[in-house]
Order: structure tokens, then C-alpha cells, then sequence
């Protein structure tokens, strides 16, 4: 419960930067914008967080920004492309 950010429950919406800087300094971790991944089904989400730094995954099938993947199964292996380049 105190590292998941809700845009609900923070006084914040998506895909402002505070939403994003909430979350990162929520994790715990010291992470800055550019070094957290953001996954979501709406694009607008996305393209707005990719212009904050953060890199950006889409979840979900049809047209929109890559890299993305449709089944939470395949999610590793999308993601460890990410991490591995």
C-alpha cells in the first residue's frame, strides 16, 4: 500500500508530472522520471509520459506506441527487451 500511486487516491491525474514524481518518489527506490517504466493502455498516458523521460510500454493490441504487448504473459519477455536492449 506505500509504494502503489493511485492517480485516484494522489490529488493528481494522469499523465501530469506530479503523478509521475509521486510514484517514483513513492517507490522508495530514488529513482528519477528517466529511469521508471510506465505501462498503460492509453496512449495518451503514454505519449505524454515518454515527453516527461519516462520510457513507456503499451499494453494492449492495435495501432499505438511500441514497444507493447496484448497478454500479461508476454510481458517479460517485452519487458526484458527493454532491460537487455
Amino acid at each position: 500500500a506505500e509504494r502503489v500511486t493511485l492517480s485516484t487516491r494522489a490529488g493528481v491525474r494522469k499523465p501530469a508530472r506530479e503523478m509521475f514524481e509521486l510514484a517514483a518518489e513513492r517507490s522508495g527506490t530514488g529513482a528519477t522520471l528517466a529511469e521508471c517504466l510506465f505501462v498503460t493502455e492509453e496512449a495518451k498516458h503514454l505519449t505524454a509520459a515518454k515527453r516527461l523521460g519516462l520510457t513507456v510500454v503499451r499494453f494492449g493490441t492495435g495501432p499505438g506506441l511500441e514497444p507493447a504487448f496484448g497478454d500479461w504473459a508476454d510481458a517479460v519477455a517485452v519487458l526484458g527487451k527493454l532491460v537487455t536492449g
